[in-house]
């Protein structure tokens, strides 16, 4: 079972949020969007209230966020939902599962267009429709090590998967490339790094990710979505990690270009893992979600090592599994993330306050999530 979240009149019984740090008591964010005034500009042809600024205000705005609640519950799985992943065009969305199925949704409809045998032979961790392939190529990642490529036809039909990878050990994350249809990243619990062509009948092992020669297990990895040939990976230890793939030399810094950790982790006993780290919308920051901890902000314009945050989001909680976090809104104005305690948290940016969250899996953890961008 799974959940999506949308606009609807807003209901004002909620669950109760993890813990009082950040909450939505606190002081409300002012909203500097003025629904009024935007309106009344895109109807005078205001050149800068034109349709596609209207959307993109609107969606960043606070009120907006605020009305953010549970659009409908799609049943089809019969183990946990581990990925959630929207196509480029909005209209799908594809979920995998520790059923080893993965559903082609309709989820406009709330129903499902068809579904496949993965080929994974234990939990589904992630699907993702590839880039400007017409929603045909769609690979995935599992607990068994393997990244496979099902090949889907335009009359909903799966024509079958192939492996592409094998890591020693699961496979946690996959990271597309915003400018190609045929090259992504995959990182595993084996600390490698692969980049890997669908042209290509080899995957390519670029990194090892180690700390004082221990190699250290990988949870996430996330391409810049302006500089594609720069990633950043995250797993079982409290350092974020920026890789440069057109120039890793492991004798130089071990091929890290850069290297974050909030200062009160760094030297201590803490056994903090990051979980999850994703850029924003233009690369210049990125959000890491620690277990047992909290959300961090860093500034990605920083060079080399930085133990300095910009921001810290706390309300949720991140102990079971390993959970994902995310941006919301056209210019990320928002941080979102499911929590142990079955809601959605979502907090503005800059204030660090929660701006709203709710129910959205009365039966266990909310584990992924995942932004439909269009």
């Amino acid at each position: 079972m799974m959940s999506l979240s949308g606009v609807k009149p807003h209901d004002d019984a909620k669950n109760t949020p993890c813990t009082e740090s950040g909450s939505a008591c606190s002081k409300p964010v002012r909203d500097t969007w003025n629904s009024v005034f935007e309106v009344r500009g895109r109807e005078l042809g205001c050149r800068r209230n034109g349709v596609s600024a209207f959307t993109r205000k609107v969606r960043g705005s606070v009120n907006f966020a605020r009305r953010l609640t549970r659009y409908a519950t799609l049943n089809g799985h019969s183990g946990c939902v581990n990925a959630l992943h929207f196509n480029e065009s909005g209209t799908l969305l594809a979920s995998g599962s520790d059923d080893l199925d993965i559903h082609i949704w309709n989820w406009i409809e709330s129903k499902s267009s068809y579904s496949f045998n993965s080929g994974h032979r234990s939990n589904v961790f992630q699907c993702k429709f590839m880039p400007f392939t017409g929603d045909c190529h769609l690979v995935s990642c599992a607990r068994d090590g393997m990244v496979r490529l099902a090949e889907l036809s335009s009359t909903g039909t799966c024509r079958g998967t192939k492996r592409l990878a094998s890591h020693h050990g699961a496979a946690h994350k996959l990271a597309l490339l915003s400018d190609s249809s045929h090259v992504f990243y995959s990182c595993g619990e084996d600390a490698a790094t692969y980049e890997l062509d669908l042209r290509q009948e080899k995957p390519n092992k670029i990194c090892v990710t180690k700390e004082n020669n221990r190699k250290v297990e990988l949870y996430s990895i996330h391409a810049n979505p302006f500089k594609s040939h720069e990633f950043v990976v995250g797993g079982r230890d409290c350092y974020v990690r920026v890789y440069d793939a057109r120039n890793i030399k492991e004798n130089v810094n071990k091929g890290i270009v850069k290297k974050f950790c909030p200062k009160l982790l760094v030297g201590t006993e803490s056994k903090a893992n990051v979980t999850c780290a994703v850029y924003n919308f233009d690369g210049t920051e990125i959000l890491a979600s620690y277990n047992d901890e909290d959300i961090y902000l860093f500034d990605n314009t920083q060079q080399e090592i930085s133990n300095h945050h910009l921001h810290q989001y706390t309300g949720h909680r991140n102990s079971a599994t390993v959970k994902g976090v995310n941006f919301y809104g056209p210019k990320s104005e928002f941080v979102v993330s499911g929590s142990d305690c079955g809601n959605v948290f979502l907090w503005e940016k800059d204030s660090e306050q929660i701006v709203n969250y709710f129910a959205a899996d009365e039966e266990g953890v909310v584990r992924c999530i995942s932004q439909l961008m269009v």
